[in-house]
């Protein structure tokens, strides 16, 4: 592949203006199709701003409720008063979903993840682990510790955690196996 200066000049001027757009509005894109608002995220949004914008997405989807932060049960309230941590996830180009700050502590009833496949034109893959599992899930996926936050050193309670898989590998195959729901709104709604 031969690089074409002009091209990426172009590249990089739609994509500042893109973020402006973003940064002044918290919901560009939602009123996109779903596929292609990934599509945009993940080419031209800030990989730290755009998980923050998928959950949104969804939330409003999905008709769910933004929890509050200091309430420690998650990031969603869904119709049937069950709580859920969202966490979303990009495969990098060595073939890996990495999902981060996991909180297994949270009052929360289910983890949701999200792994969205660019090589498939951009494949959602649902994986949810209900509260009772989490442990054993976590276990599993070999989670190690994030990133040293203050609070995880002072309070090991408080561990926030984080495991990346790879697709196809032994740990893929038993998220597919065990976690993988087709509607997620559906699956949280009525388990």
């Amino acid at each position: 592949m031969v690089l074409d200066e002009q091209k990426i000049n172009e590249q990089i001027k739609i994509r500042k203006e893109i973020r402006e757009l973003a940064d002044k509005d918290e919901n560009f894109g939602f009123d996109y199709d779903f596929n292609f608002f990934l599509k945009v995220c993940h080419c031209y949004i800030n990989p730290q701003s755009y998980g923050t914008r998928i959950q949104n997405r969804l939330i409003l989807e999905y008709c769910w409720e933004k929890t509050q932060t200091k309430l420690d049960k998650g990031d969603v309230k869904v119709k049937n008063n069950k709580f859920g941590e969202l966490k979303t996830s990009y495969k990098s180009v060595d073939g890996k979903f990495s999902f981060v700050q996991i909180r297994p502590y949270q009052n929360c009833d289910f983890y949701l993840f999200l792994a969205i496949n660019p090589d498939e034109n951009y494949k959602e893959y649902y994986f949810i682990v209900l509260k009772k599992d989490i442990d054993t899930f976590l276990k599993t996926v070999k989670a190690t510790n994030c990133h040293g936050v203050n609070e995880n050193k002072l309070d090991k309670t408080k561990n926030e955690l984080r495991f990346s898989v790879k697709i196809n590998s032994k740990c893929w195959e038993y998220l597919i196996d065990n976690f993988l729901v087709d509607n997620p709104k559906e699956f949280v709604e009525n388990n």
